[in-house]
């Protein structure tokens, strides 16, 4: 699974590959990384090498914020034990971080449905949200995507309105006569 554990921790040590930790402060700027561990074995098993990095989230983030995003979309990453990996739009401060979201919509989503699917109900920031998840191949991190159940009803609305009231409203007759 994926492990806030350090480096040279035993968890860390009997890992192989990639392993995406929990968003932290750095040690040596007050920002936001993601750090990043690597196991290398050799083919007998042996542990060779841990690489670690960290990256950025105001750099990662920038990526995701030149897509242009409708308002009130949400997107991110989430690791399978309850913590944001990132998230846009998110608080300045990072709160969103330091807390597991474990009973909350997307979580409980994925306890059903583990690869792939939608969730619809109440998220971190306390708001009530339509969304979808795709699990990050062998990663325990999966990417998703959300919006306010008000404003997709709303879209929604604003694409049925005119059909609704020909089917239901008063040309609904003149249809049904020509038909």
């Amino acid at each position: 699974t994926c492990s806030g554990a350090k480096s040279g921790s035993p968890v860390a040590l009997k890992t192989t590959g990639l392993r995406i930790g929990r968003p932290r402060l750095s040690l040596l700027q007050p920002r936001w990384v993601i750090p990043l561990r690597y196991t290398v074995r050799d083919p007998g098993g042996q542990l060779r090498y841990v690489i670690l990095a960290g990256i950025s989230l105001d750099q990662q983030q920038q990526l995701w914020r030149e897509l242009e995003l409708t308002a009130n979309t949400a997107l991110g990453l989430w690791r399978e034990d309850g913590y944001l990996v990132s998230r846009i739009p998110a608080d300045p401060d990072g709160k969103v971080y330091g807390q597991s979201t474990v009973g909350g919509a997307l979580n409980d989503a994925i306890r059903v449905q583990t690869n792939s699917g939608y969730y619809e109900g109440a998220v971190i920031d306390g708001t009530y949200r339509i969304g979808v998840y795709q699990r990050l191949g062998t990663q325990p991190v999966y990417a998703f995507l959300s919006n306010l159940r008000s404003t997709l009803v709303s879209l929604w609305l604003a694409q049925v309105r005119l059909p609704l009231a020909l089917a239901t409203g008063p040309g609904a007759n003149s249809l049904r006569a020509i038909g």
